[in-house]
């Protein structure tokens, strides 16, 4: 696939992703995040010995982070 394609399919559009302080959710976001997506994320708040990447990744700073556990209905 192309990755222009990619970049204007995904330029602007607001994601919701879950998760997103794991290993697999970091990386959904930086590869969202470089194709111009607003990233929110929904988790628990991350560990630091846990989430080395979440916490390094400069480009991370642009995703709005909400903390909470996901079973909660109140939340």
């Amino acid at each position: 696939m192309d990755i222009k394609k990619f970049k204007y399919f995904y330029k602007n559009k607001r994601i919701l992703i879950t998760g997103h302080t794991g290993f697999k959710g970091t990386w959904l976001c930086l590869f969202l995040n470089y194709f111009g997506a607003k990233v929110i994320g929904y988790s628990l708040k991350p560990r630091p010995q846990d989430s080395y990447l979440f916490y390094k990744s400069l480009s991370l700073k642009k995703v709005k982070s909400f903390y909470g556990n996901i079973l909660n209905k109140k939340k």
